[in-house]
């Protein structure tokens, strides 16, 4: 996005036809005009340009340092800043045309799916180490293919400086939760899943429950209508059923006949032979054991050996959807592989899986409580989250 930044400090002139407010100009108690958020067309880019007079410009400016901090796929990109005398622009690439508060134009399934999309990035948001501090389903920006970004992150910060943050943001994704329930059809089930767990739940289980319900509407959606056309069909066709009758009947004689117990073709010693040859076979010491090189991991209650003899797995369930997933740790080269488990689990090599990320110094991963991503633990006792990109 360097070819969106601006030369000079001065915010560019736009036409009155390349701007769009997407928001009201509204603020709560500011000056009316004192903020506004459109959209312009630069240099072939969609962009959404946030401007400030001077008395919220300070706001402005935090959400700027949040976002340059955080460079995370989870919310909004940041382009640049631009400060100027009058009023300050802070410029972010286009996320999308519309938020989780606005008339929904989709499925419920696909409602419910993208709010589990929400709750997983502020999740990740959250094992970096950040809060929102304004989560609000107007705050969630949806694209086109169904993908979502937070925004508006000016009261966003480091949950070290203040850990409230992170339980705030809790509490307002558990009411967030519970307005988007209210909107899906048939969602009793949901609605009392949701009060089992709480105010504060953590994001991921909101996020498991939000995709399970949107999986069960697919499967629901998917089904085959009944229809009256094979039963008439059948009627209408009376040769075709005489044919399978003798069909069946067929296969019974078949099977009876099969059934029937012959007379053994043995002669009297042939089972005396076989039964010493038999003992003599077992009482053959066995051969020792192959040990196996590689370390073994369950993963959905199957047992594999996986990696190198020095690499070390890890199961965890990461999603909080109720199926392990496997990462695999190389500690001689810090690297971190992510393998599919929803098939025979492969070799962890690195032209099996995936790499996710390589942690210099890691020697393990963390102990897990329940669910999220795995930490990986390095040599000065620090925790790095693993988050699948």
């Amino acid at each position: 996005m360097d070819a969106l930044r601006s030369d000079t400090g001065r915010a560019p002139i736009a036409r009155v036809d390349d701007l769009r407010t997407i928001e009201p100009e509204l603020d709560g108690g500011r000056p009316l005009g004192a903020e506004r958020i459109e959209r312009r067309r630069i240099d072939g880019h969609d962009v959404v340009v946030k401007s400030s007079g001077r008395r919220p410009r300070a706001d402005l400016r935090r959400e700027a340092t949040v976002l340059a901090a955080l460079r995370s796929a989870d919310v909004v990109e940041l382009i640049e800043h631009i400060e100027s005398d009058d009023a300050d622009e802070l410029r972010t690439v286009d996320a999308g045309r519309s938020s989780l508060a606005d008339p929904w134009s989709g499925s419920s399934s696909q409602r419910s799916a993208t709010f589990a999309s929400a709750c997983t990035a502020l999740a990740n948001l959250h094992a970096r180490g950040w809060f929102h501090g304004a989560v609000a389903l107007d705050h969630v920006v949806v694209a086109g293919d169904g993908s979502v970004r937070w925004c508006s992150l000016g009261s966003a910060g480091r949950a070290e400086t203040d850990p409230s943050g992170t339980e705030l943001d809790r509490v307002a994704l558990m009411r967030a939760a519970q307005r988007v329930a209210r909107t899906l059809p048939r969602s009793q089930l949901l609605r009392r899943q949701l009060a089992r767990l709480g105010d504060r739940p953590d994001p991921r289980r909101l996020a498991r429950l939000f995709r399970r319900w949107s999986s069960s509407r697919t499967r629901f959606a998917a089904r085959p209508a009944k229809s009256g056309r094979g039963a008439a069909h059948f009627m209408a066709a009376p040769a075709a059923r005489v044919a399978a009758g003798c069909v069946l009947c067929v296969i019974v004689v078949v099977v009876l006949a099969l059934a029937i117990p012959r007379p053994s073709s043995l002669r009297p010693g042939d089972a005396s032979e076989a039964a010493r040859v038999g003992i003599a076979a077992s009482s053959q010491p066995a051969g020792p054991a192959p040990t196996p090189s590689r370390p073994e991991v369950i993963v959905n209650g199957v047992r594999r050996s996986v990696g190198r003899p020095d690499d070390v797995p890890f199961v965890v369930d990461r999603d909080c959807d109720g199926r392990e997933d496997l990462v695999v740790l190389r500690p001689s080269t810090g690297e971190v592989f992510d393998f599919p488990t929803d098939g025979a689990v492969p070799t962890a090599t690195s032209s099996a899986g995936r790499r996710v990320i390589r942690v210099p110094g890691a020697r393990g991963f963390a102990s897990q409580s329940d669910c999220g991503p795995p930490g990986v633990q390095r040599d000065d006792g620090s925790v790095l989250p693993v988050l699948s990109p």
